[in-house]
């Protein structure tokens, strides 16, 4: 019998590229035996849900309104394009290269988008911090104002 615990317990592991409880907990910086204590509970903590939940960014382009996806998600997209307004800049002052960029961009957005949820995902674990919007002001801080 599957349950809904050892369904969010096997997106962690295929978000974090790991294949067991122990390894894991030791990519969410938990003590080893924390997932088997949430299998023998039959609860996984919220924070670890919604991280699990979020794993997969493809539902959300297109089809779920803004104000129904969920807080990590909305902080990615945010990451996500400040990064790529950054990053990208340059290309607006060239005709060819704008051009070009409009063509490219809704790649690149997803593929920041999933790169910006893995490491706000991260940084919630590591700093045990419940908000995602929290964890992405210390991303921004840090990348884009050099804080430490």
């Amino acid at each position: 019998m599957i349950h809904d615990w050892d369904i969010i317990i096997d997106k962690l592991k295929a978000r974090y590229l790991v294949d067991t409880d122990q390894e894991l907990a030791r990519a969410l910086k938990l003590g080893r035996s924390t997932v088997a204590t949430w299998r023998n509970r039959g609860s996984v903590p919220a924070k670890y849900v919604e991280i699990a939940n979020s794993a997969d960014t493809r539902k959300f382009y297109g089809e779920t309104p803004w104000d129904q996806w969920a807080p990590l998600e909305k902080a990615a997209m945010q990451l996500a394009l400040m990064r790529l307004m950054r990053d990208k800049r340059p290309m607006l002052d060239d005709y060819t290269a704008f051009v070009r960029l409009g063509q490219e961009l809704g790649t690149a957005l997803a593929e920041e988008h999933g790169r910006a949820a893995h490491e706000i995902a991260s940084v919630m674990a590591d700093n045990e911090i419940e908000q995602p919007t929290r964890a992405l002001d210390l991303i921004v801080a840090k990348e884009f104002f050099g804080a430490k």
